[in-house]
């Protein structure tokens, strides 16, 4: 005895996997990095640095942060640092900044997390 075509069964099927694609397509549209501005270019990123050139003006603190729980297993870490180190980047430039201090990382299991100081200073 041959099976029997169920359309009903068929249309619930083809409604699971569908969904199941959209899910997984939204998901994944997630794991793209922040990306960095043309205008932060030009923004220099200290790690562990001691002291800060005295001609240099501070502008804020901010926080930069890569990652989440959804995405953490499709992005390398070097990519989720890369991304927070974007949007300080890219913070810095809007402020008008051209420095940006790293004085602090946490480390989550899902994200990547910058504190940086974001200073102008004069260009030579």
């Amino acid at each position: 005895m041959g099976a029997v075509f169920n359309p009903i069964l068929f249309l619930v099927c083809e409604f699971i996997v569908k969904k199941s694609l959209l899910i997984l397509s939204l998901l994944m549209s997630g794991c793209a990095i922040a990306p960095l501005s043309d205008n932060a270019k030009n923004v220099n990123v200290v790690f562990d640095n001691t002291t800060t050139a005295a001609d240099c003006q501070p502008l804020d603190t901010a926080v930069g942060s890569e990652g989440h729980w959804y995405s953490y297993w499709f992005v390398t870490n070097d990519d989720l640092s890369l991304g927070a180190i974007n949007r300080l980047r890219n913070y810095a430039a809007e402020i008008g900044g051209n420095r940006v201090e790293l004085s602090r990382q946490m480390f989550f299991k899902t994200s990547v997390t910058f504190v940086g100081h974001i200073y102008h200073c004069p260009t030579k």
